[in-house]
């Protein structure tokens, strides 16, 4: 019976040591929307395609991404998503410690990018 609770106790710790990175993951999905729509989204000079659309982006490529939105006869618009640690990492201070902490550091799931939705009027 002690060894069952052991079991299930180590199941759990290593479970929930990376709390953030199972929650969160490496990547993450940005709504990009305008006003008219159909206008061209760029993130970091390269072109992703119209808007409105969900944009993936590995939080990993970068610590900041530079946005642009340009829709021929409006003024192009520009914003920065930047990437803030997120509080789905307390999660490891009791189950997972150190171990957790490294573990969401490496995978980028430590990491929120802001604004989630980015809308050019």
């Amino acid at each position: 019976m002690k060894g069952n609770k052991m079991l299930v106790l180590s199941g759990l710790f290593f479970g929930l040591s990376n709390c953030a990175t199972k929650i969160l993951g490496s990547r993450q999905s940005i709504g990009v929307s305008s006003s008219p729509f159909k206008a061209m989204i760029f993130i970091n000079d390269q072109e992703i395609g119209l808007t409105p659309q969900s944009v993936d982006i590995k939080k990993s490529d970068s610590k900041s991404f530079k946005v642009r939105i340009e829709l021929k006869g409006y003024k192009p618009y520009k914003t920065v998503l930047t990437r803030k640690t997120s509080g789905w990492i307390a999660e490891n201070i009791l189950p997972g410690g150190v171990i957790g902490l490294a573990v969401d550091y490496r995978t980028e799931g430590a990491y929120i990018l802001t604004p989630e939705q980015v809308e050019a009027t």
